[in-house]
This record gives C-alpha cells, sequence and structure tokens, in this order.
C-alpha cells in the first residue's frame, strides 16, 4: 500500500513539479542489472518544465533524512540512489547518473546527487567485501588453529 502526495508550483520561468510516494511497506524492486533489492525509502518525483512545456534535464542534490531499517543488521548492507529507468515502461530502477553521499545513514540519512530529474528512491545492496572477509578472517583462524595444535604436540612430546 502507498500514498501520494504531489506538489505543482506555475510560478516564475518554470513549471515545478514534486511528489512524494510514501511506501507503507517495505518491498523488492527490480534494478537493471535484474537484482531485487529492497527499498529503505519512500520514492520521490521531481520534474522541472520550461514554460513552453518541455522537460528539463539538471543537475541535482536530493536529502533523504529517514532511512527505513529493512533488516535486523543493516551492517552487510549499503545504501544506493537509484531513479526509475523507464517510466513508461516496465520500469527498472538504475543507478546510473547518481552519486550515493551518507556516513552514518541509520541516523544523518542519505543524500543523491544526480545529473538529472526523476523518480528517486533509496534501495539497500548487500556487501560482498564483508562476506569474503569473514571466509577470510573464518580460513585464517583454522590455519592459526591447526599450527597451535602442531605446536603444543610438539612442547609436549619435546618435555
Amino acid at each position: 500500500m502507498s500514498s501520494l502526495n504531489r506538489c505543482v508550483f506555475t510560478d516564475g520561468p518554470f513549471v515545478f513539479s514534486a511528489a512524494l510516494i510514501n511506501v507503507m511497506k517495505l518491498k523488492q524492486v527490480t534494478t537493471t542489472g535484474g537484482e531485487m533489492l529492497r527499498s529503505a525509502s519512500d520514492i520521490v518525483s521531481i520534474e522541472v518544465y520550461d514554460k513552453n512545456g518541455k522537460k528539463m534535464s539538471i543537475n541535482c542534490e536530493i536529502k533523504f533524512p529517514v532511512i527505513k531499517n529493512v533488516f535486523s543488521s543493516s551492517a552487510h548492507h549499503i545504501p544506493l540512489c537509484h531513479f526509475i529507468q523507464d517510466i513508461d515502461g516496465p520500469g527498472h530502477w538504475s543507478t546510473k547518473g547518481c552519486e550515493t553521499v551518507y556516513d552514518n545513514y541509520l541516523e544523518k540519512g542519505v543524500t543523491c546527487k544526480c545529473t538529472h530529474l526523476t523518480s528517486f528512491v533509496i534501495l539497500m545492496k548487500p556487501t560482498q567485501e564483508k562476506e569474503s572477509f569473514s571466509r577470510l578472517t573464518i580460513i585464517g583462524l583454522a590455519i592459526s588453529s591447526i599450527f597451535l595444535i602442531i605446536t603444543l604436540i610438539i612442547i609436549c612430546v619435546l618435555k
């Protein structure tokens, strides 16, 4: 279930349209790479038109102050800014042209710096580095344990 809040400003040389689609239920969406990632924010849609009705593409910064904690432990997930690539078609989410800026995202939020305007959302991507680091740790621990046992056996035999 979701709700839509829309705002349109027509004063001045531009027509500005913004919408916030509140995502009530956490859901997974498909990216252009075919990944299924979980949404961690509401969807923000921004459009700017000139007086002739032509859609303008400008650089923008969008601050998502609230990131939903979609996992019991977010230690192995990172937030990434995504935009809807094809509004008229099936609509896959992409990161092309967007940079994600964050520090402690659960407390400070996330900023998307993008080269265009459209609909934006924060999706949580699993990190691969954490998994390979934990595998490396387990392998290192196992090798160290084996040599510790060999050392103890040698010490006991030589006594």
